[in-house]
């Protein structure tokens, strides 16, 4: 607005030619159990950290495969999860299976980063852990025996009743 009041509008615009990709940062695959185990088939979450781009970041992209050794999502085939809510839910994973998380970032001009794999393996459940806690320990053995109580399985203490003989 100059000294008379006469306000002036520009008809200049101004553009941002962007031709570089995100850099790629880190991930976290959320409630991971010694770093590998993931105890659902259904959903995975991840917290992304470092990730940057020069006219910001519009959405992450995350895909699940069979190997690292390459970008194929194969299992579930890479679907935008937005800037917030970093999970894949509704997922069949089968359990005891290793799978591999693949990871990019897009911005606003559709350049994207490079891919981060990390592999997972789904372990919805320990053999013999009766209270799932992730551990099989004396709480387990207890519900194992109180399950069969009427199947002898072996002595607690004293000798065993198989014999072994040197010929």
């Amino acid at each position: 607005m100059d000294n008379d009041g006469n306000e002036t509008i520009s008809s200049q615009t101004s553009y941002i030619l962007d031709s570089t990709g995100p850099t790629a940062g880190t991930y976290t695959i959320n409630d991971l159990h010694d770093s590998e185990y993931l105890r659902s088939t259904s959903d995975i979450a991840i917290t992304v950290d470092g990730w940057s781009d020069n006219v910001g970041i519009a959405y992450y992209y995350m895909g699940i495969g069979t190997t690292d050794q390459d970008l194929n999502a194969d299992v579930v085939h890479y679907q935008n999860v937005g800037l917030t809510n970093l999970t894949l839910t509704g997922l069949t994973l089968d359990d005891y299976t290793k799978y591999y998380l693949k990871v990019a970032a897009f911005d606003e001009s559709g350049n994207n980063s490079d891919a981060i794999i990390s592999g997972f393996t789904t372990y919805t459940s320990m053999l013999g852990d009766y209270d799932n806690d992730w551990d099989v320990d004396v709480e387990d053995l207890n519900s194992l025996v109180n399950a069969w109580p009427s199947v002898d399985i072996g002595p607690a203490t004293g000798t065993s009743t198989l014999s072994c003989t040197n010929t």
